[in-house]
């Protein structure tokens, strides 16, 4: 829990989950998957890193205002597609509390606003060939929703380790039970107030 020391070891050089060093190019038939796409920002950093070089990009933020920015900055990019869905280990519906806003959006079984939840298996029939997840604290419930494009075609995660307690052994070894022929990494990007930010590169 030394913050000043764990910064020895933060990555600066590459985007948050976009690790050149570990994933130097895309394919023209990249399907990226952005499970909390914020307002945009990864989308953004996914063109930044790899310029034109994918096929299509799915971006799902569940919270509304943030959606709607979302909306404006992909505008300028070709074949996107924002979802406006939670993504879960079954088709139902959750909650969203809005006056907590910002990038920390969490979904929950009571609320103010009511939420669709969708599997990523079955919102997105085609082979998708990257996952990222940062949907604070639900990467593993998401994962359960997703299981057959890990076990099918081992598309490449990134996926936040850090919003709950056993998330950084416990998504580990989901995903190495989904599909054994996986290598693992795991990456810190730094927080300047307390140990967190840690993404499980599963290769």
């Amino acid at each position: 829990f030394d913050v000043q020391w764990l910064k020895t070891s933060t990555e600066t050089v590459f985007a948050d989950y976009f690790d050149l060093d570990l994933i130097p190019e895309t394919s023209v038939d990249e399907v990226f998957v952005d499970l909390g796409g914020y307002i945009g920002d990864t989308v953004e950093d996914f063109v930044a890193s790899y310029s034109d070089r994918y096929k299509r990009i799915y971006t799902y933020e569940v919270n509304p205002q943030n959606y709607q920015e979302l909306m404006e900055n992909i505008a300028q990019y070709r074949n996107v597609i924002a979802r406006n869905k939670a993504i879960g280990a079954e088709r139902g519906t959750m909650y969203l509390n809005l006056e907590i806003g910002g990038s920390s959006t969490t979904i929950a079984k009571t609320g103010e606003l009511e939420v669709d939840v969708v599997t990523l298996d079955e919102d997105i029939e085609e082979r998708i060939s990257w996952i990222k997840m940062d949907i604070e604290g639900s990467e593993q419930s998401a994962l359960q929703g997703c299981r057959r494009h890990i076990e099918n075609e081992k598309p490449k995660l990134t996926i936040c380790t850090y919003h709950n307690n056993e998330d950084i052994w416990k998504i580990p070894q989901m995903v190495k039970e989904y599909n054994e022929d996986y290598k693992l990494y795991l990456r810190y990007n730094g927080n300047k107030d307390w140990p967190s930010e840690y993404v499980l590169f599963a290769l």
